[in-house]
């Protein structure tokens, strides 16, 4: 991406990826899905119940980090999310 007279130019690239990295793609999307959705029901859930809009920084001190090595020695490396289901 490069800005060009005040414009902002972008380009656009087709994705050809393997078997193996179109699992781990979907898998990743699936993710971020899930948390996108956490996040707005949290921010839902306190509009309703305390008539109070949470700030994205509020929201960032809430998560906890996702690495083996913040986990402590012999952390389990699963993730905090599910893993999605085949078929569903």
């Amino acid at each position: 991406m490069s800005l060009v007279a005040g414009r902002v130019r972008t380009a656009k690239y087709l994705l050809q990826p393997t078997a193996g990295q179109r699992v781990r793609l979907d898998h990743l999307v699936w993710q971020q899905r899930k948390l996108y959705n956490r996040a707005l029901e949290e921010r839902r859930k306190a509009w309703q119940e305390e008539g109070r809009s949470l700030s994205r920084y509020e929201q960032f001190a809430g998560l906890s980090p996702a690495t083996p090595a913040s986990r402590g020695a012999g952390a389990s490396t699963a993730s905090p999310i599910p893993t999605p289901r085949a078929g569903g």
